[in-house]
């Protein structure tokens, strides 16, 4: 569990959010660090983020449903003044959870996001932007000697698959999707 005074990014769902949607979510909030997660409940995204500045966090992240399960991220963050606004949305697709790649066990906090070579100008604009908001170091090669678990980031038909493995051996131990900027 992060110590409060530590949080950067809070993670919720839309309201009513199904089994898979929470599902996600604590996958997320398993590999990303200074996360917490939180259940929205009747909170409106207002309330949401006046309890994520009590915490100290900059960002939040809100899984929305689409079509019966997760289809849409929304980040929020916060500026200096402390007022929050939308900094991106984003269609998420080709979701697979933990559970239904089969891994076991609790998934390690990620230490940098590893882009893959190939890129477009859109899309490493996509892997800059949710390194910032999750405070991730963006490096070009796996750097596997230097760390132990990365989101791998790489170009998916004008959207980005993030994976999250640990190495050696580039294990998968956390969830995988698709991501792109909603239009």
């Amino acid at each position: 569990m992060v110590h409060p005074s530590n949080v950067r990014l809070v993670i919720t769902t839309s309201r009513r959010p199904t089994q898979r949607i929470r599902e996600f979510c604590k996958d997320l909030f398993e590999v990303i660090p200074s996360s917490i997660k939180l259940n929205r409940g009747k909170l409106s995204v207002e309330g949401m983020c006046a309890m994520a500045s009590d915490l100290g966090a900059t960002g939040v992240l809100v899984v929305e449903r689409e079509k019966g399960g997760p289809g849409r991220i929304v980040l929020l963050k916060s500026d200096v003044n402390g007022t929050w606004l939308q900094a991106s949305a984003l269609r998420l697709s080709h979701i697979q959870t933990r559970r239904e790649h089969g891994s076991k066990g609790r998934g390690s906090k990620v230490e940098a996001m590893v882009a893959a070579q190939g890129m477009d100008r859109r899309e490493r604009g996509l892997v800059d932007d949710i390194a910032a908001l999750l405070g991730l170091v963006v490096v070009e090669s796996p750097a596997k000697s230097v760390y132990r678990c990365v989101v791998e980031a790489s170009p998916s038909q004008g959207e980005v698959e993030f994976v999250v493995k640990v190495y050696p051996g580039g294990i998968q131990v956390g969830p995988s999707f698709v991501v792109g900027y909603a239009d």
